[in-house]
């Protein structure tokens, strides 16, 4: 018996009823785990089937989105990604966010 499957609204894409969330891999913690060791756990649950990853462009910011990135390219076209966005972020880049913007031209942007 595999890896149970949802399908997300009545044309959305079949995944696994069981997601990965990343936040912990790159960010909110104060010791992070290293890199090359989350690249591997996330592929490996690509190979176990998982396809379901959860991400967020304020972890970091960026950070976990593109570690996120760059462990499935490999899996392109077979996992779904769902980040969170509609942070307004700080403009030198550090942690956290100084209030929310959900306008449709911060939208595009993120």
């Amino acid at each position: 018996m595999g890896i149970l499957k949802r399908k997300l609204g009545e044309r959305g894409p079949e995944v696994s009823a069981i997601g990965l969330g990343c936040m912990k891999m790159s960010f909110g913690q104060k010791k992070l785990p290293d890199r090359k060791e989350m690249i591997k756990l996330i592929r490996t649950a690509v190979e176990l089937g998982i396809n379901f990853f959860d991400t967020a462009e304020v972890y970091g910011p960026y950070t976990n989105e593109e570690l996120v990135g760059e462990a499935l390219e490999p899996f392109k076209g077979e996992v779904v990604i769902a980040t969170k966005f509609g942070f307004e972020l700080y403009e030198d880049g550090r942690p956290g966010w100084k209030g929310l913007n959900s306008r449709p031209e911060h939208i595009k942007k993120a």
